[in-house]
């Protein structure tokens, strides 16, 4: 079992979190949680410190940063993530950082149909998720990880269930070649200033065609022309996933721990203060 503490004073989203989860609880490719605690320290100098413990699913292989995974495994692997988008959604709730440090690997079990050959993926981390009933008319909420933010969220602060889709595709990105979307930008006002220019993350040369339409329709720069999960979940980059043979010792390799060392990918961010410390100006010029 995982535990996720923190002290009371900064508790605000994991109990957030955790409000999330209870109502997701039982959603295939969501992460479980078992409850939530409260802990009081030793009283020292004056009194104890009150703790808050979210108890969740253990995943003992850890997440999907940085590995780089055969493109037949990847078509499966997005189906997952996508599924689970689909229920997620579909109760109301809109993830906000779709990336490989929060999609965890789980042993293989029952997947309603996915290859044996494939392990399971659940989408954790849901402290930036919010409920689409509570985005108004203009409303603006600068949330996320820029290097997985599209356009609208990142310049303008627009949320919608969108957001996840091109969180996605920059996820596919990372999983078929192991490197951060915006690999060759190291700050994020670099990757800043390549979105407000209108251009997207970089799509691998030598991806399959199918691969190639698939993560173009996750970066369309507008939003309404970004296709709904339900939509994707035919493109034939994931409907027409199949395993040739057993590559179950392929893909454990890629999982395995092996000593291989994991970067954690980067922290979600608020792009607005880039755009408050005066930085945002320059970079549209």
């Amino acid at each position: 079992m995982a535990v996720k503490s923190v002290p009371k004073e900064n508790a605000a989203s994991l109990l957030i979190e955790y409000q999330i989860l209870e109502k997701l609880r039982d959603v295939p490719g969501v992460v479980q949680t078992f409850g939530l605690e409260t802990r009081e320290s030793e009283p020292r100098s004056g009194g104890g410190r009150r703790t808050y413990n979210l108890l969740m699913e253990l995943s003992p292989r850890g997440s999907l940063v940085n590995l780089g995974i055969p493109e037949s495994h990847v078509r499966g692997y997005a189906r997952m993530i996508l599924r689970a988008l689909s229920s997620i959604h579909s109760l109301g709730f809109i993830h906000c950082d779709i990336k490989p440090d929060n999609v965890l690997v789980f042993p293989a079990g029952n997947m309603g149909g996915q290859s044996e050959s494939l392990f399971e993926l659940k989408i954790a981390d849901f402290r930036l998720a919010t409920e689409t009933w509570k985005l108004g008319p203009g409303s603006r909420i600068f949330t996320g990880t820029l290097r997985y933010m599209p356009p609208e969220a990142a310049v303008e602060g627009q949320v919608s269930p969108a957001m996840d889709v091109w969180g996605l595709g920059c996820t596919v990105v990372e999983m078929l070649t192991g490197n951060l979307p915006w690999s060759r930008f190291k700050e994020d006002g670099e990757v800043l200033r390549e979105i407000v220019a209108g251009r997207t993350p970089e799509i691998p040369e030598w991806l399959s065609a199918k691969g190639k339409d698939f993560l173009s329709k996750c970066f369309a720069r507008d939003p309404n022309h970004r296709l709904h999960v339900e939509m994707f979940l035919k493109h034939p980059f994931v409907a027409d996933y199949g395993v040739i043979g057993d590559r179950r010792t392929k893909t454990a390799a890629v999982f395995g721990g092996g000593g291989m060392e994991m970067q954690r990918s980067p922290v979600a961010v608020r792009p607005r203060q880039l755009f408050q410390s005066g930085r945002a100006a320059a970079l549209m010029c």
